[in-house]
């Protein structure tokens, strides 16, 4: 006959063994992927909802995606289609509007949503292949050589990466657009639209939003891959001139 004690220890044990599986199945069905993690999963998967705007979506997206725009009207009439016990793959630019998207998801009872980590930024970075709506593919609008040009100067040269859909970079943009004339004309503020510019973001490693990178005579001297308060902006170019 067992004790107490031995009974008490078995119980215990059960909802321990109990807690790992129920994390593990959530871990399991609920996952942000790097993207060659995500490139590896949807070679078999027919759910993949890109969640960006038509427009972003017809200048390049993933080969079998559906476009289902987050911030329309509509997401949730148009997810209903999916079952919720299937998997489901969401991306969008950076990860933002998917992130919100697969969370949206999971409370609606979907049991298996997959996050593409960094979204295209990253699919891009890793030279993963991407299709579009037009017949040819359309050139940066800043070029290697004139991005060469715009950072070799006797100036300090900031380079903002944004998009429109980044929510940081939206907030640094109306200090960005007036920094020149509080630095005293000492820095050249540039701010790139990385949907404009694939390319070039994908030579510079750029995988995610937002970025600012310093320049001085063409080298970079600081850099940030996160919201920058205005105060520590002007810290960093006070510290580099």
């Amino acid at each position: 006959m067992k004790t107490p004690t031995k009974l008490l220890f078995l119980a215990l044990v059960g909802l321990l063994m109990n807690a790992c599986q129920m994390q593990a199945k959530s871990e399991d069905q609920n996952q942000v992927l790097t993207a060659k993690a995500f490139a590896e999963a949807i070679k078999s998967a027919n759910n993949i909802i890109d969640v960006r705007t038509p427009s972003e979506f017809e200048s390049g997206h993933i080969n079998g995606a559906v476009n289902i725009d987050w911030n329309a009207d509509g997401f949730e009439k148009s997810m209903a289609q999916y079952q919720k016990e299937a998997p489901i793959y969401v991306y969008c630019l950076s990860g933002g509007r998917s992130g919100q998207a697969a969370q949206f998801l999971r409370q609606s009872g979907y049991t298996k949503v997959y996050e593409l980590e960094g979204g295209m930024m990253a699919w891009r970075s890793n030279q993963l292949p991407e299709v579009n709506g037009n017949s040819a593919p359309v050139a940066d609008k800043i070029s290697a050589q004139a991005y060469q040009t715009m950072i070799d100067s006797n100036q300090l040269v900031l380079i903002d990466f944004y998009a429109v859909w980044c929510a940081p970079c939206q907030k640094m943009k109306p200090y960005l657009e007036t920094l020149t004339g509080k630095v005293k004309g000492t820095v050249k503020v540039e701010r790139i639209n990385v949907e404009e510019n694939k390319t070039l973001c994908q030579t510079l490693k750029v995988s995610t939003l937002p970025v600012l990178k310093l320049y001085k005579k063409g080298v970079v001297v600081w850099e940030a891959n996160s919201l920058v308060t205005e105060a520590e902006l002007i810290k960093q170019i006070e510290l580099h001139q």
